[in-house]
């Protein structure tokens, strides 16, 4: 199991990596923070996205 309570999508990038070897997974805590960097993770029906280039600015 991987998982955050309050990490922003900066923090999530190398988790999702850690993540593709778990069963359970948990990320996330950038949805659950009132803000996040510029071009952040993106969710979408319940699943994280890929990390983008732009995340690391």
């Amino acid at each position: 199991m991987i998982g955050c309570m309050a990490g922003g999508s900066l923090s999530m990038a190398p988790a999702v990596l850690v993540a593709q070897l778990c069963d359970f997974v948990d990320l996330d805590g950038p949805l659950l923070q009132a803000g996040d960097v510029g071009d952040p993770i993106g969710y979408l029906e319940g699943r994280i996205g890929a990390p983008t280039p732009d995340l690391w600015g």
